[in-house]
């Protein structure tokens, strides 16, 4: 549209410099003439194709071309003086339209074509330049070869023809193809036919390569380029068939039991998750919920799965029949997954049993290296002052440390073997609880990993959850009884250390300092009450410490973040917003030291890594657990802060001053 904009407004200019001609000396009048004429010509050219290329009836335009012909076939045969005469007389000037009137039809492509002739523009540069940048970019796309055995390329024609090469990377194509198998989540033909078409074109790219034929020369390379271009554009598959969709929706859901409002496909959100169905209650939701497993296991033979989620209000709160979902319970949403696609996977590969194995051994090195450590100070006095001098005495090449020419390392290793039992049984019993209770929910979990720490022993274990739950209820249950089970043979080591470690007189008796009840807010509190320091520091048993460290790795796990058992417990028994808030105060208490002390960063770092995200939702996240597991789960996540928080306050000289207190 500007360009013959542009045009007219030549027309505009050409004419005031008509006016001017004209009001000019006699003497150029004829010659000025002259000139306006020829202008005339041409601008009557300009307008005749304006007038035409903007008339909706091709009839009047051919008609208008008869009407003029006579008119500018005058003009041309000599008579420029009348026409201009006659332009004066009426005291405006019109330009006339000259033309054949056999003039044919124009298309549209014709038109654009002259027009650009009209106005200047030089069509065949454009396209030359068009097509040096075409060449520029791919140039800069193509990467070079450095190994003739895993780069295929069609090498470069002649400079003279003008054909461009082509290199093509397996690497390249590998990447290409998981890209859009990731993309598009293709299944299993469509990805086997894109293996394919790359396989085909990075074989005729070495064939080509190898006898220097150029791209264009092959007709079935360039068919492969466009299969390729056919899978790439096609639209993402559907998760579930249109004619599925349709069948869910008349044949399982209804006015009797959830009325659909509306229908939202998640494959564009979520990598093919499935179809989100939205609509009203018209029954209770736990009937509901029984007849659409029901009926979706018989239609379809556990071909989908279903989700049955809570609809999260709208900024003006919940549209719709509010009165008929308040009366049964929240608004809910039923989202239909392929079977393959929903949950976790549930396979376990081969490396990471492997894993399994390597972590089992480094954990069990680690409690062992625990108690010996417990068990330092039954060393020779002559060992301690060296490893207080480690670093400033060398010791002979082959030669032991002073005073073990004679110690009986056995024994040595065996005293720590109480806190190294006693570390892993609350570990074998936490893996314990999560498998009965997970056998009796119907849920997979896969195997367990154990983490290996200095200080505790152990850091506990990393155990998936390899199915879907059914409900919260059954991932709680699942989530629970693992500290649980754990926490109860800690607490068992650690009253009958306590217990031992009362008396003052038994050999097995060691010290520890007195700093170490500050590390614990409840566990140093308990200790205080019943133990009092003597000339060698606090005398406790080694089953004391297996029942601490113990308690601490359980209090660890419990802790409201994340995929942890602490984290599932939360997200089941008061939800993800919860578990979301919780899960930032519990970073920032990790971040300042104020929960774990010294053990903060290095367990802030293993959540970051393995369990910061929340876990897989049930099929039915909606309906809610029981007051007693949401009072279970409290109870033991408070039991766990008070582990976790620091005591600075000595709890047994304040226990004296209270009872000294005359009432």
């Amino acid at each position: 549209a500007a360009r013959p904009r542009r045009a007219i407004d030549g027309l505009a200019r050409a004419r005031e410099r008509d006016d001017d001609a004209r009001s000019t000396t006699s003497t150029m009048a004829t010659a000025a003439r002259r000139d306006g004429g020829a202008r005339r010509r041409g601008d009557a050219t300009r307008a005749r194709f304006l007038k035409k290329f903007f008339s909706r009836d091709e009839g009047e335009a051919r008609e208008e071309d008869e009407k003029t012909d006579g008119d500018d076939d005058g003009a041309a045969t000599g008579k420029p003086e009348d026409a201009n005469a006659n332009a004066n007389a009426s005291g405006d000037w019109t330009p006339n339209v000259s033309g054949s009137s056999d003039l044919e039809p124009v298309d549209m492509k014709t038109t654009l074509s002259d027009l650009d002739a009209l106005l200047g523009i030089d069509s065949e540069a454009e396209a030359k330049a068009k097509e040096e940048e075409e060449a520029a970019f791919r140039a800069t796309l193509r990467q070079p070869s450095t190994d003739e055995d895993a780069a295929s390329s069609v090498d470069d024609g002649s400079s003279d023809e003008g054909v461009s090469g082509m290199s093509i990377s397996p690497q390249a194509l590998e990447a290409l193809k998981n890209a859009e198998t990731q993309r598009q989540g293709l299944g299993k033909d469509k990805g086997e036919e894109l293996e394919k078409v790359l396989n085909d074109l990075s074989a005729r790219a070495s064939k080509n390569k190898a006898s220097g034929k150029k791209a264009d020369e092959d007709p079935e390379l360039q068919a492969s380029f466009s299969k390729l271009v056919n899978i790439l554009e096609s639209p993402e598959e559907a998760a579930i068939a249109p004619k599925d969709v349709e069948r869910i929706k008349k044949e399982i859901f209804g006015m009797q039991t959830f009325y659909v409002t509306a229908v939202e496909n998640l494959g564009a959100e979520m990598n093919g998750a499935g179809v989100l169905f939205k609509g009203n209650l018209r029954t209770e939701r736990a009937k509901v919920w029984e007849t659409v497993q029901a009926d979706l296991e018989r239609m379809f033979n556990g071909e989908y799965t279903a989700f049955m989620l809570e609809e999260p209000p709208g900024e003006d709160g919940p549209s719709g029949d509010v009165a008929i979902d308040s009366k049964y319970g929240p608004r809910v949403s039923f989202l239909i997954v392929p079977s393959d696609r929903a949950g976790p996977s549930p396979g376990t590969a081969g490396w990471q049993y492997l894993l399994a194995l390597a972590l089992m051994g480094l954990t069990v090195g680690s409690a062992v290296q625990l108690g010996l450590v417990a068990e330092v100070s039954k060393l020779p006095p002559e060992t301690m002052s060296w490893l207080q001098q480690a670093g400033d005495v060398e010791l002979p090449e082959g030669a032991l440390p002073p005073g073990l020419e004679n110690f009986d390392s056995v024994a040595y290793v065996e005293s720590a073997l109480p806190v190294t039992i006693g570390v892993m049984a609350a570990s074998v019993g936490h893996e314990v609880g999560h498998q009965i209770a997970a056998f009796m929910r119907k849920i997979k979990i896969g195997i367990p990993f154990l983490i290996p720490n200095s200080q505790l022993g152990t850091f506990g274990t990393l155990t998936q959850i390899k199915s879907t739950p059914e409900t919260r209820a059954d991932l709680f249950d699942v989530a629970a009884a693992g500290p649980v089970a754990g926490g109860m043979v800690a607490l068992n080591l650690f009253v009958y250390g306590l217990t031992l470690s009362m008396g003052g007189d038994s050999p097995d008796l060691i010290p520890i300092p007195n700093a170490l009840f500050n590390s614990s807010l409840l566990l140093g509190g308990i200790s205080q009450l019943f133990l009092h320091a003597g000339a060698k520091g606090v005398m406790v048993h080694p089953y004391f410490i297996a029942g601490w460290c113990a308690l601490t790795t359980q209090a660890l796990n419990l802790l409201p973040v994340g995929s942890i058992d602490g984290g599932r417990m939360t997200q089941t028994a008061f939800g993800r917003r919860v578990l979301g808030a919780t899960s930032l105060g519990t970073y920032i208490g990790l971040s300042f030291g104020i929960i774990a002390s010294s053990l903060a960063l290095p367990w802030a770092i293993y959540i970051v890594l393995t369990q910061r995200t929340p876990e897989f939702a049930p099929k039915d996240d909606v309906t809610e657990v029981d007051d007693g597991r949401a009072t279970l789960a409290f109870a033991l996540i408070a039991v766990a802060f008070l582990v976790l928080l620091p005591g600075p306050v000595d709890v047994s000289s304040t226990a004296s001053e209270i009872a000294n207190i005359q009432f």
